[in-house]
């Protein structure tokens, strides 16, 4: 068994599309949600910064996580393009 390669199932179009659609909404929320809880400490401590910097983070989080997912998915497209016959 050791040294075997066993090949994933293929993924159908729409399981491909679901997968980006539930990444897409998990960028969307690390975009945002930073900002929502930063002005939130910012109504409660009376600053003007916290949202502004929570949306900074969350928008640089939420890039790179779409390009860590990206690039995830490419590899896995190579790694299966060189595999197949």
């Amino acid at each position: 068994m050791e040294g075997m390669v066993v090949a994933e199932p293929p993924v159908t179009p729409m399981a491909a599309a679901m997968q980006w659609v539930a990444r897409i909404f998990a960028a969307a929320l690390l975009m945002f949600l930073p900002g929502l809880g930063g002005q939130w400490l910012d109504e409660k401590f009376g600053t003007r910064f916290i949202g502004l910097a929570g949306l900074v983070l969350g928008v640089v989080g939420g890039m790179m996580y779409l390009i860590a997912a990206t690039k995830s998915d490419a590899r896995k497209q190579a790694s299966k393009k060189r595999i197949e016959p």
